[in-house]
């Protein structure tokens, strides 16, 4: 990732973790730019609210260096589990429990390996103590079992963490709203050998650290396809860009504010990774320029099929693999799909490629 990308996707990141508010809206209409036709945001941010994260490092193993999981909670759900093992040759690996969202991780970062595997996480606190327990088997089919004891109550002291282990092509920030480091009672053992512990980045840790509140944004280098379903008639307040994605999600880009020539930009998507952005931008020339992106960690709204005009019939649940056909040859889809005018989807619309 080039300096000057890095540093504005620093202040794009930073931006999501702590800034809010409500966007006041005004009554103004401009006309589309040619160059803004296609409006896309195009830093692939995630930003993810972890429950709970624990993380320990590794003294002497040949391969791994540290074993963290975040754990994510869900109404009417079990929770999501990511796994993440971080190798000395800096490579980390993620092991989540959702197989949909393994799937999408995989697809969207192939310079990240991602796998699905059962993972099983408890945990309890006793006088304040925090304790879990994680097992799962490692994307080289170890059976990998982590037993954490926090050496003292969870601390409330909110404090950005430093990474020391991040690739080039991801630029993480985390945040953590209270913490507690490990006792000597932590063990860790892989295929039923232990291995030792050793103390991490952090000033004061012992052997790993548990986190309550943890927040995570990182900005990947990643590939995505997007196809243009609408585009806006004017800049005005509900005029929306909607794509369709390679892996069958739809990503709606609605205007909600117009003051003179800057615009406010709601961003949703059905994509499980992603979540819903706040853009601000502003009318220059010919264009739109980007001047903010705030990520909030929350799931965008699901976009019904046909909710943004008959070529969102693409994703009719009636069709086997809509998106993947839709990709590959839209008459298949246009054939098998029983509602009518479908066949008024022919030919598919010229593509954007984001990387």
């Amino acid at each position: 990732m080039r300096s000057y990308q890095t540093a504005l996707a620093v202040v794009l990141l930073a931006g999501g973790l702590f800034a809010g508010g409500n966007v006041s809206h005004a009554a103004d209409s401009l006309p589309v730019p040619p160059d803004a036709r296609n409006f896309i945001q195009p830093f692939f941010l995630i930003f993810d609210r972890n429950e709970e994260q624990v993380i320990v490092f590794l003294a002497n193993h040949p391969v791994y260096e540290a074993i963290e999981v975040m754990v994510t909670r869900r109404a009417g759900q079990q929770p999501l589990l990511r796994v993440i093992i971080t190798r000395h040759d800096t490579d980390q690996i993620d092991h989540i429990n959702d197989v949909q969202l393994a799937r999408e991780r995989a697809a969207l970062l192939p310079e990240r390996k991602t796998v699905y595997r059962p993972i099983l996480y408890e945990q309890s606190e006793v006088a304040g103590i925090v304790t879990s327990r994680l097992r799962f088997k490692s994307y080289r089919g170890e059976d990998i079992d982590l037993h954490f004891q926090a050496l003292a109550p969870v601390s409330v002291a909110g404090r950005l963490i430093a990474t020391e282990h991040a690739r080039e092509e991801a630029l993480p920030v985390l945040w953590s709203n209270a913490s507690a480091f490990a006792s000597p009672e932590t063990r860790l053992t892989i295929d039923g050998v232990s291995y030792p512990l050793r103390p991490g980045p952090q000033p004061g840790s012992l052997l790993g650290v548990y986190s309550a509140g943890f927040l995570l944004g990182v900005v990947y280098e990643a590939s995505l396809e997007l196809y243009p379903l609408r585009s806006p008639r004017r800049l005005a307040e509900g005029e929306k860009w909607v794509y369709l994605d390679n892996l069958g999600n739809q990503h709606v880009y609605e205007i909600i504010d117009v003051a003179g020539e800057q615009l406010t930009i709601h961003k949703t998507t059905t994509s499980p990774t992603l979540t819903e952005e706040f853009i601000t931008v502003q009318r220059e020339g010919n264009g739109l320029q980007l001047r903010t992106v705030r990520a909030t960690g929350r799931g965008g709204e699901q976009v019904r099929p046909g909710e943004h005009g008959r070529r969102a019939l693409l994703r009719c649940r009636s069709c086997p693999s809509p998106a993947k056909d839709a990709i590959t040859g839209l008459r298949g889809v246009a054939e098998r799909c029983p509602l009518k005018g479908v066949r008024e989807l022919v030919p598919l619309p010229r593509r954007l490629r984001v990387v």
